[in-house]
């Protein structure tokens, strides 16, 4: 029983490292990749709820020296999708900085930018909603004074 456990706890940490591999490299939150319990599960071979219970409450140490609960390599589509709405409109503070455009993106052509830069569609609304989630004002008191 106890080495059962063992060997899945350490399978569950090998396939975290081998999924999400840039991260480990990197450090960096945006370099998490899309992985439900429920995959990983079926790619080891054993009940979802094995892995839920398995990495409750655990964590570990990544190679920049932050120790991090295992829960964290498990981001759900949503929360990804808010980090590349963030990350898309940082880029557009600098290109408001460096005179490539002369005004912050709308809700709509953030949705735009989603479906091009990274295949992802969403509706509008999801990205005023998830914008308002991030504490980002709409483009009218983004504009740079």
């Amino acid at each position: 029983m106890v080495n059962s456990r063992k060997t899945t706890i350490y399978q569950v940490i090998q396939n975290i490292i081998e999924a999400q591999y840039n991260f480990f490299q990197s450090g960096n939150l945006k370099d998490l990749k899309f992985l439900t319990q429920v995959s990983l599960a079926e790619k080891i071979g054993v009940e979802a709820s094995l892995i839920s219970r398995a990495i409750s409450g655990k964590a570990i140490r990544i190679p920049q020296g932050r120790e991090m609960s295992l829960k964290t390599f498990f981001p759900t589509k949503k929360q990804l999708r808010k980090e590349l709405i963030r990350e898309i409109i940082e880029q557009e503070k600098t290109n408001l900085q460096n005179k490539i455009i002369k005004k912050p993106y709308s809700d709509g052509e953030i949705r735009k930018k989603l479906k091009e830069d990274y295949g992802i569609s969403v509706s509008r609304r999801s990205v005023s909603e998830w914008r308002l989630d991030l504490k980002i004002p709409p483009a009218s008191e983004r504009i740079p004074r």
